[in-house]
């Protein structure tokens, strides 16, 4: 999981618009092909193969004068099978397109890779092989094409390029790509900055010192390339904690509870990945001033591509409850005690996270249950007034927020709220499978001022 992120679409604060969205539609993403004469980075991945008249990609690749300059992926490693099928998600391209489906059966080669002139997918690496003539046991040379086969990184062999692995023409392949990375390391290309390595141990220590003994935090992380299926492995999960340990963690993405808590990254565990990536850090490392904690850092070279960030830390254990009922009957019950609290003047950060004009970071201050000043603190310190009387960030605004966002219950909701009453995040999608229909609401900070 770039790291993944979320998009959303701009919906009325009326409340009477009905939800308007686009299927989703699945999409990698990366940097250029790596020519003859540049140095080895990021790749493209795409879904489709080849052009529209003609059988592959490969095809298209050897019909040019110089197809080095098309090459997404190059390594060496040795044929471990060949088995021969129907390319079916090229068939169905070409039938879209009103075109005969000619592709027919391909080889569908796995190498176990030793290593890698370019992105670092590991040490076994499947592709599609139209014209491939290797056997099990050989070691070879591939260069080709990346792109997504289901759910699977791969890609596409060049057979005019690829050959029997030999020294002289591996270190031919070094010259070209500049160097190669053994595969499966996870380890940076080049060695940390020390001074960023005691940073990160630094505000570690802050963090070990500071920290609530119970709280509540979302821990995004992102460590590999290739997809990890289980739940908890995805890019956002919400963790809680109590008196030090993990009781409870939910995987936002796939709206399922890790079945050992344990086993979930939390706050800690972002230090030592920090550590791990520093060699191929790209920007800063960004920490949080009064607790330490890592707000937000990425990492990418051949063989190593990470990222973390805590998104949402909260100083108390706070469940979650997954699911659209469930998070209605729990948000009255919050609304009840916070009537009962009689609490109407306090001071809250809210993060309003929406594909709308009301998305941003806010430090709100209630006097008296009105809304007495709003300031936007994404980079602007600006004092905001809302444009209309629905948008006023109080406690009683975001308890309503679920039903509020769309004229229509939503397929999923996730929340969680404090005893006292107001809501630590909530997590909306109005429609599953429909994009920028989601809202966000994380609530930072909340203190009383009464």
């Amino acid at each position: 999981m770039e790291p993944l992120r979320q998009s959303w679409r701009l919906k009325s604060m009326t409340f009477s618009v009905p939800v308007i969205g686009l299927l989703l539609v699945v999409a990698a993403c990366g940097g250029a092909p790596v020519g003859a004469d540049s140095a080895a980075g990021s790749t493209t991945t795409v879904e489709s193969a080849g052009s529209a008249d003609s059988p592959s990609v490969s095809s298209d690749a050897c019909g040019l004068v110089d197809p080095w300059g098309t090459v997404e992926t190059a390594f060496v490693g040795i044929v471990a099978s060949v088995e021969t099928r129907v390319n079916e998600q090229r068939q169905f391209e070409l039938e879209e397109r009103g075109l005969d489906p000619v592709v027919g059966e391909w080889p569908w080669v796995t190498f176990e890779v030793d290593r890698w002139f370019t992105t670092d997918f590991g040490t076994t690496f499947s592709m599609w092989a139209p014209g491939f003539e290797g056997s099990p046991g050989e070691s070879w040379q591939i260069a080709g094409a990346l792109y997504w086969v289901v759910d699977e990184q791969s890609g596409e062999v060049f057979s005019c390029l690829s050959q029997l692995a030999s020294e002289s023409e591996a270190t031919e392949w070094e010259d070209r790509f500049g160097g190669s990375v053994a595969a499966g390391s996870g380890s940076a290309e080049t060695p940390a900055d020390p001074d960023l390595l005691a940073e990160i141990e630094e505000n570690r220590q802050l963090w070990d010192s500071r920290h609530p003994e119970s709280y509540t935090a979302i821990v995004s992380t992102f460590r590999g390339r290739q997809p990890v299926e289980e739940c908890g492995g995805s890019s956002s999960v919400r963790v809680v904690v109590e008196e030090g340990e993990p009781v409870e963690a939910v995987d936002l993405r796939r709206l399922c509870r890790v079945s050992d808590p344990a086993d979930a990254y939390t706050v800690e565990d972002t230090f030592d990945l920090a550590v791990e990536a520093a060699g191929a850090l790209e920007g800063d490392v960004v920490f949080d001033e009064k607790y330490g904690f890592i707000r937000g850092f990425y990492a990418s070279d051949r063989s190593i591509e990470a990222s973390a960030s805590v998104d949402l830390l909260a100083d108390s254990a706070v469940p979650v409850i997954l699911g659209t009922e469930g998070s209605l009957a729990a948000a009255e019950e919050a609304r009840t005690r916070w009537e009962e609290s009689a609490v109407d003047s306090y001071t809250m950060d809210v993060e309003i996270g929406c594909f709308c004009a009301m998305a941003g970071n806010f430090e709100v201050t209630v006097n008296n249950g009105e809304v007495e000043e709003m300031r936007k603190l994404d980079g602007l310190d600006d004092v905001v007034q809302p444009d209309t009387p629905a948008f006023e960030l109080t406690v009683e605004w975001l308890l309503g927020s679920i039903t509020a966002w769309s004229s229509s219950t939503p397929d999923s909701v996730v929340a969680g709220f404090h005893e006292a009453g107001y809501p630590v995040d909530i997590h909306i999608d109005v429609m599953e499978n429909v994009i920028d229909d989601e809202l966000t609401v994380l609530v930072r900070r909340f203190s009383p001022t009464d």
